[in-house]
């Protein structure tokens, strides 16, 4: 009799929540292109596994790659993941644990008539009382948010690889500029000297030589920033590594970096199921529609089984068990609660889309920033190119003394432009593969 009252009172439970259950969670429908709207150079080859690839080991550099693995281990960011994983587990720990009966042992002395005066007593109070459906829906929005949690420390490596190999890169191309420049000042203060020597001959005015010591202190001032540019870099790695600002040797040259590698990508969709941050937004909105069932499913019944076990001094063995439903019936701030978790879904719901918007966003301008440094590299590549055959001319008319040592270093001088400018669009280029990889979800479970 003792178990049937509790099994009919767990069914009209189970009855009452199939209308209470709140809101079925379904998948927002967004219209995803079929393909990117930029493809120029770029080969889509949907059985790549971004998250998997190690992307910049193509580069070549064993530094690079230890960084990445250093930095993945000793920043703090992903310490700080890794505790978001640890408490979001023991929230869903507790909620698991509350389907676990409440042991309360009670001893002493009492006339209560309802136990029969027992006089001296040991009493142990075994309690089970819960709300079955709110129960289930905050395990579910528990399990949700630490789903969240893993999916945020993916997105955490996806970022510090990023910012490694980007300081890593940028390291290399501030050093490099700083040779470059270097050498153009060189050549500025040749040319100054012949310059100099026309002068005092009157061959030319005065305010060529003024021109020049203005582009030679022009140039000794993009020097300094070279050498600024190299400690910001070396100090981003160290903060990467979770250490204090200071040297770092780097024996990789930016001139040995091939940057001319295929670039893979996926279509859209599956672009959209490699980002950490994707399903991150939609477990978050699955984990506020779970809410939004615990708060209503708080009208639902709650079911408490109970009883006073133990034994009294006057009365012997104690038997005294329990059992009802309790439900409220007016709960104002119930429904404010209800309201709230309503417009947070709503709030979840709108991140998940603009989430989604921004990922396409970002990876069709990443394609096309990929195409355009990469034509405007080969560009200046090309354009060197011709300006050293043209400059090789020049010589070969100086040494058969058709023209002058100025015409020379005129021509040397251009070439130092080219390399910097060069420089500077390889950079670019990097900076683009780089931000490339990250939007695609490229490397982080590769690590």
């Amino acid at each position: 009799m003792f178990v049937t009252r509790y099994f009919v009172f767990l069914l009209f439970l189970l009855n009452s929540g199939c209308f209470l259950l709140g809101p079925t969670y379904t998948k927002p429908q967004m219209k995803i292109p079929l393909k990117w709207p930029v493809e120029r150079g770029i080969k889509v080859n949907e059985d790549m596994n971004l998250p998997c690839l190690l992307w910049w080991k193509q580069f070549d550099s064993p530094e690079l790659n230890q960084l990445i693995i250093n930095a993945l281990k000793k920043n703090g960011d992903p310490n700080i993941a890794l505790a978001n994983i640890k408490y979001a587990q023991s929230q869903l720990q507790q909620i698991q644990l509350s389907w676990i009966p409440n042991m309360t042992l009670l001893a002493g002395y009492s006339q209560f008539p309802i136990l029969g005066n027992p006089g001296s007593f040991v009493i142990a109070f075994p309690l089970y009382a819960i709300n079955l459906i709110q129960q289930y829906k905050q395990q579910q929005s528990a399990a949700a948010k630490l789903e969240a949690s893993f999916y945020a420390r993916d997105g955490v490596k996806l970022s510090i690889i990023t910012q490694v190999s980007a300081a890593f890169f940028t390291l290399l191309a501030q050093k490099e500029a700083l040779i470059l420049y270097r050498t153009l000042l060189e050549d500025y203060r040749t040319y100054l000297q012949l310059v100099k020597n026309q002068y005092e001959n009157g061959l030319i005015p005065q305010d060529t030589i003024n021109q020049l010591e203005s582009q030679i202190q022009q140039t000794q001032a993009q020097v300094e920033i070279s050498k600024h540019n190299i400690v910001v870099s070396k100090n981003a790695l160290h903060y990467l590594l979770n250490q204090n600002p200071g040297n770092l040797e780097i024996k990789k040259t930016f001139g040995a970096i091939n940057t001319d590698r295929v670039i893979p990508t996926n279509l859209p969709v599956r672009v959209l199921n490699n980002r950490p941050d994707i399903h991150q937004a939609e477990v978050l909105l699955k984990a506020a529609n779970a809410d939004v069932g615990a708060s209503v499913a708080t009208f639902l019944p709650s079911i408490t089984l109970g009883a006073y076990l133990g034994s009294g001094s006057s009365v012997g063995g104690i038997k005294l068990p329990e059992s009802y439903l309790s439900a409220p019936v007016i709960d104002f701030p119930v429904l404010a609660q209800i309201k709230a978790t309503k417009a947070s879904y709503k709030v979840q719901y709108i991140k998940y889309i603009v989430a989604v918007r921004a990922a396409l966003r970002d990876v069709a301008n990443d394609l096309s920033a990929y195409t355009t440094y990469r034509k405007k590299l080969n560009d200046n590549l090309a354009a060197l190119a011709s300006k050293k055959q043209g400059c090789h001319l020049v010589k070969k008319r100086y040494q058969h003394g058709l023209g002058d040592q100025i015409e020379v270093i005129q021509c040397q001088i251009n070439i130092d432009q080219f390399n910097v400018i060069i420089n500077k669009s390889k950079l670019e280029k990097m900076m683009a593969i780089i931000k490339l990889y990250q939007d695609l979800g490229g490397g982080f479970n590769a690590v």
